[in-house]
């Protein structure tokens, strides 16, 4: 029940939020008011609002598709790795890449098939170079996915990208 003192146009409604070890999004909420006494209405029945998670949240996302070059050439695939929420600590996520679709990728595409990217605070960008090992071989486009994870409270958007290596 809300209280309205008399002579008061308006008055404050507070809430009151339980904090929690999960790692989470934002969350909305709705507040609705019913049932005025009599002889009072509601200009505004219902209000949103937001509780602002106090988590870490991260997302990937893959380039366009890369070219496999020849041995010896350095072409990389670059995957930007975004930070968001709660930006005061520091985070290491681990990545890795492994082969996908019916014309997947191996291990010998790769100079470097796992390692870690270190979020400090404040640091919302970090970019992973998963550096191409180029061939003569006629192939087939392969397709690959990278893959992030942690031992941290995090919360993951996305947690994979997906991109391919082209046959030059």
């Amino acid at each position: 029940t809300l209280a309205l003192p008399a002579d008061q146009a308006d008055t404050i409604l507070y809430l009151n939020v339980s904090g929690d070890q999960l790692a989470e999004l934002d969350e909305g909420f709705q507040v609705v008011l019913s049932n005025p006494s009599s002889g009072l209405t509601l200009a505004t029945a219902t209000a949103n609002g937001t509780i602002q998670a106090d988590d870490v949240v991260f997302d990937v996302a893959a380039p366009a598709a890369g070219v496999e070059g020849n041995p010896g050439d350095s072409n990389v695939l670059e995957f930007v790795v975004t930070r968001s929420g709660n930006l005061s600590g520091t985070q290491v996520l681990n990545w890795s890449v492994a082969g996908i679709t019916a014309d997947p990728t191996g291990d010998s595409d790769f100079v470097v098939t796992s390692g870690d990217v270190t979020f400090n605070p404040s640091d919302t960008t970090q970019t992973i170079q998963v550096q191409i090992q180029g061939d003569y071989e006629g192939e087939a486009n392969e397709g690959l996915r990278l893959t992030l994870t942690s031992t941290d409270d995090v919360i993951f958007t996305n947690n994979t990208a997906d991109t391919q290596i082209l046959d030059d």
